[in-house]
This record gives structure tokens, C-alpha cells and sequence, in this order.
């Protein structure tokens, strides 16, 4: 069965999801340094079953690239070239991490928890990638830009 991966990228830290075996659920995996994240992904022990990767497009409200959208760009270039065979999808990010500190408050997590950036990212991530898995299994991924070298 297909995985998928999705990818909050940031300046400091990445957020990281990946689906279930089935390719229907999104877990969280991890939050790494940045610096560490090409070193991470290459260990990842299942890339021989991951149809396509997903990377978090930060946009402002006008639609127009944000300030860190160019290294995230970058960074997805970076990838493809390690793995020209997975397709990395671009996603608009900009409300994952509203969404995410909503969805600490409403399961009750502590103040300190909510505070932890870490977990909101990771949380980012698992919110974009069942965003995607929802596009994936009703056919509608055409519609999302494909990052090409």
C-alpha cells in the first residue's frame, strides 16, 4: 500500500508526518532541527513504499511566496534530486499552525504543551498531510502543483 510523507518546513525546526501503511491516516513521526533534516529523511526506513511526499508552501494572505518560501523551495529541490522518483507536492501551509494550537486547546493540552513550537509543527504536519490524503483518495491531487528541478 501507498505511504505518504508531509513536511512543515521551517527555519529552525521541520515538522514531520507520515501516513499509515494504507495511505489513509496521518500520524506524527518527529520534529527535527532543520540542520538535521536530510540526514533524518535519509533513515527513514520506509522510502521504498512512499508514493509521494507533500512539503508545506508558506504563502501570505495575498497568495504571494513568504520569506521562507524560497528555502523551503530550495530545500524540496534538495530532496527531489535525492529522490527523483517521489513526487513532492506543494501544499499552501498558511493556516496548519492556527490549526494546530486550536487542536491542542480543544483536546486539553496544557499550557506548556501548547507552547512547545515543536509539537505544533509536528501537529502542522500531520494537518497538511491529511489534507492531502483527503485529495489523494478523492482524486483531486491534479490540482496541486508538482515541485520540479
Amino acid at each position: 500500500m501507498p505511504r505518504f510523507i508531509a513536511l512543515d518546513y521551517g527555519r529552525k525546526r521541520c515538522g514531520i508526518a507520515h501516513s499509515d501503511a494504507d495511505g489513509r491516516i496521518a500520524l506524527g513521526l518527529d520534529t527535527i532541527e532543520t540542520t538535521a533534516l536530510m540526514k533524518y529523511l535519509d533513515a527513514y526506513p520506509a522510502w521504498n513504499e512512499v508514493q509521494a511526499l507533500v512539503l508545506g508552501l508558506p504563502l501570505q494572505a495575498n497568495q504571494s511566496p513568504s520569506e521562507n518560501a524560497e528555502r523551503t523551495l530550495a530545500f524540496g529541490r534538495k530532496l527531489a534530486a535525492k529522490r527523483p522518483e517521489i513526487p513532492i507536492y506543494l501544499m499552501d501551509e498558511r493556516f496548519t499552525s492556527v490549526m494546530a494550537h486550536q487542536s491542542l486547546i480543544e483536546s486539553g493540552a496544557s499550557r506548556n504543551i501548547r507552547r512547545d513550537k515543536g509539537v505544533v509543527d509536528q501537529i502542522a504536519a500531520v494537518i497538511l498531510l491529511q489534507d492531502f490524503l483527503e485529495m489523494y483518495l478523492h482524486h483531486r491531487t491534479e490540482r496541486l502543483p508538482i515541485l520540479t528541478l
